[in-house]
Parts: structure tokens; C-alpha cells; sequence
């Protein structure tokens, strides 16, 4: 069996430098949808063609840029198209480099880790998700391609932003909820989700319970294990999960919530939820830790039920 990090290594061949100089094409009459896009352009060109450049001017009107190279005659000059439109027209481009190749090789400051992230899913991924790519991959692809040695920290970096082109970033994922929730209750039918935004419609709490669980649950044991873990995402946030023990002495899952702080309000809002998913009597127990704050939640969304502490804590 292969180790872990060569369970999948991306193809060199997948693109050709000519190929994608091909795609990244600038030439005197271009226009751009504003002064950031020449730039990027710029980078990608830079290092397909191994060279640096410098940025003379960068104002609201004109954007002019130039090798490195003290008198080398590669450069670019564009110029806003008008005052009420953010477009640039490209006035001119002078595509040929005077100096020695020696130099113009030396120095490529202009591939930074977004320069390089972009390139490596433009040219390498093949619409894949990343998954099993590290950044010694983006490092040998753009070595092996390139002829450009950059540093692990840089091909990290770079790592994680193509991977927020190609999955979004974190906070793409909290606007895209509302539209997943949907389509997660479309595909299990009887699935009860809940999702609460604060004051200022930001996301607070989330509460999913499958269809399937919800209708295997009458056929449990109606003992229910709650507990929380924290969460290592950007955003941070605490899981909630209740879950009992199926005939096979198997974890059967019922819910789980994502909250922003293990505190009163959010057990209390979690426990809520779950209550209109397994109702409340006598004949249920629920199992935790210590923690004095799901146990006084407990009391006041089910009254009726027993209440107990995990052996292991208790221990």
C-alpha cells in the first residue's frame, strides 16, 4: 500500500507553459475589467516567461509597469477609458526583453502564493477538489513546469488559497447554508433542520436532524447521550450531538447543532430543537458529562425525563 501523501500526486503534463501562455495573452489594445486584472495577468506572465517587473506607476488614471532590469525595454502602460467607467484600456505593450537572460531569470518576486495557487488549478488540478495534495506537489509541479523554486511556506500558502477558488472560503460556506439546508431536506425527506441568525444576520446557531434517524428513533433505546466538541475551523464554534445505542450496541445518531459557545442559551436552544424530534416522558433518560449548565438546560426543556452522568466522567 502506497503511504498517505502519494495516494495522489498531479500530473506535470497537464499543462504546458505555451499552453497557458496561451490563455494569458496581452497585447496593445487589450482592455481590462479594472487595474487589478493587468496586474494579475502580469504575475502569471512573469512567471511563465521568468521574469520580474516593477510597477512604476499605480494611480487611479494610468498603470505603468516595467522589468526590472535597469534599461531593458519589456513594458506596459495602460490608462483608465474614463472617469465614470473602472476600465482599462492596455495603450501599450512591448513584449520583448533586452536584457540578459542571466539577470531576468535571477528574480521573480512577482510570484506570490495567490499567483501561484491560481496557476496550479488553472493548469494542474484537472477540476479536481485537492484532496491528498500537499505542498510539496505545487512545489515539484511548478519546479518540473516552471523552472521556479519556491519556499514550502509559499507553496502552503499557495495550497490554501487554491483550495478556497476551488471549495470557497469559509464564509462563502456560512452564506451558501440557507440553499443547503434546502437541498439536504429535498433529499431526505423528513429531515428538520433550523438555522438562527443574530441581530445583525450573522449565523448563531444550526440544529440538523436526518429523516432517517428521526424515523428509526422509535426503535432505540431511548437512552440519549449528549455532549459537545469544539471546532478548529476558522470561525471556531461548538458541535452538539445527541445520539443513543442501536439494537447491535452500535452509536445511532438523532442530531446535532453547531453553536457559537457552549453556554446556557445555546444547550437550552439545541435541546429545544431536539425535543421536537424525540418528544419528552418518563420512559427517556439522558446521559452527560458534569457540566452544570446542560444539566439545568435538561431540567427545563424536559422535565420528565431521568437525567444521568456518564461513568467516565463520574469517574
Amino acid at each position: 500500500m502506497k503511504p498517505p501523501h502519494e495516494t495522489m500526486k498531479p500530473s506535470h503534463e497537464t499543462m504546458k507553459p505555451s499552453q497557458l501562455r496561451k490563455s494569458e495573452t496581452i497585447k496593445s489594445g487589450d482592455i481590462f475589467s479594472g487595474k487589478k486584472e493587468p496586474i494579475v495577468k502580469l504575475r502569471k506572465v512573469s512567471v511563465i516567461e521568468r521574469f520580474d517587473f516593477i510597477v512604476k506607476k499605480s494611480w487611479r488614471q494610468i498603470f505603468n509597469a516595467k522589468c526590472f532590469v535597469a534599461r531593458c525595454t519589456w513594458s506596459i502602460r495602460a490608462t483608465r477609458m474614463s472617469t465614470s467607467s473602472p476600465e482599462f484600456l492596455d495603450g501599450k505593450y512591448t513584449d520583448l526583453h533586452t536584457c540578459s537572460t542571466v539577470i531576468r531569470y535571477s528574480r521573480q518576486r512577482q510570484a506570490n502564493a495567490k499567483c501561484i495557487g491560481q496557476m496550479y488549478v488553472e493548469g494542474f488540478t484537472g477540476g479536481s477538489d485537492l484532496k491528498g495534495i500537499r505542498p510539496k506537489h505545487i512545489m515539484d509541479c511548478i519546479r518540473v513546469v516552471y523552472k521556479l523554486d519556491i519556499s514550502y511556506t509559499k507553496a502552503h500558502s499557495a495550497l490554501a488559497y487554491a483550495r478556497e477558488l476551488v471549495r470557497g472560503t469559509h464564509a462563502s460556506g456560512y452564506r451558501y447554508l440557507p440553499s443547503y439546508l434546502y437541498k439536504i431536506k429535498h433529499a431526505n425527506p423528513g429531515t428538520i433542520t433550523e438555522l438562527e441568525l443574530d441581530a445583525k444576520k450573522r449565523f448563531k446557531y444550526l440544529f440538523i436532524a436526518f429523516g432517517a434517524c428521526i424515523k428509526g428513533f422509535p426503535f432505540m433505546r431511548r437512552v440519549i447521550v449528549i455532549d459537545g466538541a469544539n471546532l478548529s475551523g476558522k470561525y471556531r464554534g461548538v458541535m452538539l450531538v445527541a445520539a443513543c445505542q442501536d439494537g447491535n450496541r452500535g452509536i445511532y445518531p438523532i442530531a446535532l447543532g453547531i453553536v457559537n459557545a457552549e453556554d446556557a442559551a445555546a444547550w437550552e436552544w439545541f435541546f429545544t430543537q431536539l425535543r421536537g424530534v424525540v418528544g419528552d416522558g418518563k420512559n427517556m433518560a439522558f446521559i452527560s458529562d458534569r457540566c452544570p449548565t446542560i444539566a439545568k438546560a435538561l431540567t427545563n426543556v424536559f422535565p420528565e425525563a431521568d437525567k444521568g452522568i456518564c461513568l467516565y466522567h463520574l469517574g
